[in-house]
């Protein structure tokens, strides 16, 4: 599926409540970068019709995502007398025929992750997990590979109960389903909101085909709390670790070794453990020794450490940095050794 065939809509208005922060939730750090800022870079891989809804902080939110990104269009939820997730869907004009809604508090998404929406044909395509434990879930209930209906923990019946597939939260919608249903969404539920799974019951009420995909747990978990921030974080490193060894990297313990979505390498290049590399940093055929934290600078053809610290900025190639050096902004001289501290 060509990118101008499928639209992408992320609700990213909540509070995030139990994240117990002032900073709104999509706008939390997993790997360097807001939550946000990952989800819209694998949805831009797929579509160039991109639609983030917003409302807590929206101002802020907005202006973060635009540092990153261009072409981006923003939808402003009316939480006020449109709460919920169907609320959110209520102003936005999705283009293309197939429309896929995402969460924004699902970093670990990824556009490989995200090609069984694209691949499937169906009114409505409805994500899945599969949990041992379901406790707290609704269930989804499934007949000759169609969604009969999604039940709510609280209002299951014995047998339902023992069903252990569960509602992931990812949706793909023709436009046509959209343009229908979502109109029509009522808040008249114990919570007065607007939700986006009443449109699979009305969808399913008239017939319409209503397909379950099956997906992969870590691609699409949840971000609630602190503990799941972590948690994804965790995730996140080893996706990122596992791709640069995979081009030859070599790490050491590389479970103690922190890198940034942003860090690239060139060239074979050596991670000792205890390494934190962040920012724009680039690192070309050097050996980087246990301990040493290098921020936002390029080593090139060289061998830091241990326990030295690269600030912001700095130029080092083919130049030794012993340990427990500190080289400051914009330091591009080249050397045998430094094997002390340096200031400016």
């Amino acid at each position: 599926m060509d990118k101008n065939e499928i639209s992408i809509i992320i609700l990213a208005a909540g509070k995030g409540s139990r994240m117990k922060s002032p900073k709104a939730k999509v706008l939390h750090n997993i790997c360097g970068k807001p939550m946000l800022y990952h989800i819209i870079k694998a949805s831009k891989e797929i579509s160039d019709d991109i639609t983030i809804v917003i409302a807590h902080q929206k101002e802020l939110v907005q202006k973060e995502m635009e540092t990153y990104f261009t072409d981006l269009r923003f939808s402003i939820q009316d939480s006020k007398n449109y709460p919920g997730t169907g609320g959110a869907m209520k102003n936005v004009s999705p283009k293309n025929k197939k429309v896929l809604v995402l969460n924004g508090d699902m970093p670990l998404i990824t556009a490989d992750a995200l090609q069984g929406f694209l691949d499937a044909d169906a009114d409505v395509i409805m994500s899945i997990f599969d949990l041992q434990n379901p406790d707290g879930y609704g269930r989804v209930i499934i007949k000759d590979k169609q969604v009969q209906s999604i039940v709510e923990q609280k209002d299951s019946n014995e047998d339902e109960l023992k069903v252990t597939t569960v509602n992931a939260g990812i949706y793909a919608f023709t436009k046509d389903v959209i343009e229908k249903y979502i109109p029509l969404l009522s808040n008249e539920n114990a919570q007065k909101e607007y939700y986006l799974t009443d449109v699979i019951a009305m969808a399913k009420n008239d017939g319409l085909s209503i397909s379950p995909l099956l997906v992969n747990e870590d691609s699409f978990k949840g971000v609630n709390s602190k503990k799941d921030l972590s948690d994804s974080e965790v995730i996140m490193q080893d996706f990122i670790k596992n791709k640069w060894m995979n081009a030859a990297v070599i790490m050491q313990l590389p479970f103690t070794i922190y890198i940034e979505e942003s860090v690239t390498f060139e060239g074979e290049c050596i991670l000792e453990n205890g390494c934190r590399i962040t920012g724009n940093t680039l690192i070309k055929d050097s050996h980087i020794k246990a301990g040493s934290v290098i921020e936002d600078s390029i080593i090139k053809n060289s061998d830091i450490g241990p326990l030295a610290h690269i600030r912001p900025s700095s130029y080092i190639e083919d130049t030794h940095i012993g340990n427990f050096v500190e080289v400051k902004k914009k330091f591009t001289q080249r050397c045998k050794s430094w094997t002390f501290k340096l200031h400016r």
